[in-house]
């Protein structure tokens, strides 16, 4: 006995000296066991973990565990976790796309939704998504008045990306509460999100015309981009008001009929103003090229009586003419589109007060579908003018260049012009008498 507490000691001291080869490859061997037996443990925590809320509610009461044990856990969690970084959130907030704490705000913003999604109340993480799509859209309008292309261009897009994002997750929950009005949002939820995105609408449409008057050709196409997430906002805005007129008829009287009527009626009023403002421009932009036409022909002529080559001349009149025709066709376009939206309002407006709803909240639907038609008829035509007007300012110095008589010195139009009122029916058959100017550059 004596003989083997000796061998062993003497194994402990280090003594013994086992091959390489052995010690290699029984040390894979174990480590390989080890690793085959870890999964067990794991599991057997995240299981625990995923049960603790329903065993605690065998001791205590479950409205207790699920709304007040759970929630206090959770958010002490998050505010651990963030505490260090708490300085960096606050720097981070005024950041724009493309800025070095843009992410830290992002994921801020990210882990809020996760927060109140948790805690589970119905309405937090929507507010939180309009609240974040209402900072995209101001976001756009910073970078557009600050920044230049190509940075612009990339930077409104992951803002753009962004707003859709957050938008395309409410739109979600407004066609859950369609199906299922007695579930889902409330109906003060509903109109909230109706609401702020009246506000997103308004910016972005300011957004998009002051890239479309520019004679940057990166900004024209820009605000096609920003104006068909507008329309998306403008569409989640009259889901909104369907899924507010549903809440009401399902049996949810939270929100007033006559809140509900009054929210029908500002989209309507919305609807008509724009379908209004896509006119004007249109009208504007047939007054632009009638007298870019002018120009052009007082060109061609200067530049006979000076002796000069009339080519460059010719060629801008007839591609002026080519536009001016296209203009007054679109002219005709957007009226008939503007008629529809009219008519559709003022059935709606009728429809409204005779407390019909549902009638009311389908005549809308038809009105915005006509008005965003109005609208896409009026970008096309003041793009076509954007192509030519600076035309006329190239060939007139050009010829002016080559020839020794002076040519006329016409100011070219711009976007800026001051358009006419017009006024339209809006709800309960009052006229809106409606001035909108494009955003001069």
């Amino acid at each position: 006995m004596r003989e083997i507490v000796e061998q062993l000691k003497r194994l402990r001291q280090g003594e013994a000296s086992p091959r390489a080869e052995w010690v290699q490859q029984n040390r894979a061997l174990l480590l390989s066991q080890i690793k085959n037996t870890l999964p067990a443990r794991p599991r057997e925590r995240v299981n625990v973990l995923e049960n603790l809320w329903s065993r605690l509610s065998h001791y205590l009461p479950e409205s207790l565990v699920y709304q007040v044990l759970r929630p206090a856990l959770v958010l002490l969690v998050v505010v651990a976790v963030l505490a260090s970084g708490a300085g960096a959130v606050d720097a981070a907030y005024e950041t724009l796309p493309g800025d070095a704490l843009y992410p830290v705000k992002r994921a801020a913003e990210k882990t809020q939704v996760a927060v109140a999604t948790i805690i589970g109340k119905k309405d937090a993480a929507t507010r939180l998504h309009m609240e974040f799509a209402k900072r995209r859209a101001v976001e756009t309008k910073k970078l557009v008045r600050s920044e230049t292309a190509p940075a612009k261009t990339d930077k409104v897009r992951v803002a753009m990306a962004d707003l859709t994002s957050e938008i395309t997750t409410v739109e979600n929950k407004l066609e859950a509460v369609k199906q299922r009005p007695v579930n889902g949002l409330p109906a003060q939820a509903v109109k909230d999100v109706k609401q702020n995105t009246e506000e997103i609408r308004a910016v972005l449409q300011e957004v998009k015309e002051n890239l479309l008057i520019s004679r940057d050709t990166a900004d024209q196409a820009l605000s096609q981009e920003v104006n068909t997430t507008k329309n998306l906002v403008k569409d989640v805005a009259v889901k909104a008001a369907e899924a507010m007129v549903a809440k009401h008829l399902g049996g949810d009287r939270s929100v007033s009929k006559e809140e509900v009527k009054q929210e029908l009626t500002a989209t309507l009023r919305t609807v008509a103003q724009d379908a209004a403002a896509t006119q004007q421009s249109v009208d504007g932009a047939k007054t632009m090229v009638q007298t870019a036409q002018s120009e052009a022909k007082e060109l061609v002529s200067s530049t006979k009586t000076a002796g000069g080559d009339t080519t460059k001349s010719t060629e801008l009149k007839d591609k002026i003419t080519d536009v001016a025709n296209q203009t007054i066709k679109a002219v005709l376009q957007n009226e008939v589109a503007t008629a529809e939206v009219t008519k559709q309002v003022t059935e709606a407006s009728s429809w409204l007060k005779q407390d019909d709803l549902a009638q009311a909240v389908d005549k809308l639907k038809q009105a915005s579908d006509a008005g965003t038609q109005a609208e896409r008829i009026s970008d096309a035509a003041v793009s076509k003018i954007q192509e030519v007007l600076p035309a006329v300012a190239v060939v007139k110095e050009a010829i002016s260049a080559s020839t020794t008589l002076p040519l006329p010195v016409a100011p070219v139009t711009t976007m800026s012009s001051t358009l006419p009122t017009t006024t339209l029916p809006v709800g309960g058959g009052a006229g809106a008498a409606i001035n909108r100017h494009p955003v001069s550059r």
